[in-house]
């Protein structure tokens, strides 16, 4: 029998429970909660607070056994000290989208992995740079179910760090921390 792993629903999940199901895990999705991004947070603490929180939650809500592992994971763009959270209108992809071209930004990952006492942490960052975007594809990617860092790579110019983050994927660090907490051989 598998282990099974929890994570949050969220607009990653999907790409996130591929990946583990890959690993030979037996994934679960429960909704979480996060909390709000204050003015004065700074985006790299947010992203693990988020993390944390997260994977406390799943370990709430789940009918678990010694084994089960749970995954608080997050990812998102950040321009200088602003975070780009999903956009809720197409106003606000707009300006987020308006504001992302033409520029770098990080993309930052960051996840809890906790299997009974056991806890693994992660923060990744990304650089990506964006080529400048005509109006007309602003206006194109805005109509999309639209999160800041689901482009294509005819959108990206550069890309320095882990290219996986581009899905909310550190395939490489959570493999890690799955062995490091003897899930993984």
């Amino acid at each position: 029998m598998s282990a099974r792993i929890w994570i949050a629903q969220d607009v990653f999940a999907p790409h996130i429970q591929h990946f583990l199901e890959s690993l030979g895990l037996d994934v679960s999705i429960a909704l979480c909660t996060d909390s709000t991004f204050l003015k004065e947070d700074v985006p790299t603490a947010y992203l693990k607070r988020v993390s944390i929180e997260r994977a406390q939650q799943l370990r709430q809500k789940a009918v678990q056994s010694p084994q089960d592992l749970f995954l608080g994971i997050t990812t998102a763009p950040v321009v200088g000290r602003r975070l780009l959270q999903p956009s809720t209108s197409h106003k606000e992809a707009v300006r987020q989208l308006t504001l992302l071209s033409g520029r770098r930004h990080r993309l930052i990952c960051a996840y809890t992995l906790q299997r009974s006492e056991k806890k693994a942490y992660g923060l990744i960052q990304t650089r990506v740079a964006m080529k400048k975007l005509t109006s007309q594809e602003v206006e194109t990617l805005a109509q999309q179910p639209f999160f800041p860092c689901d482009f294509t790579a005819s959108h990206i110019t550069a890309i320095i760090g882990m290219p996986g983050l581009l899905q909310g994927i550190p395939a490489a660090s959570l493999i890690n921390a799955l062995k490091g907490i003897g899930t993984l051989a």
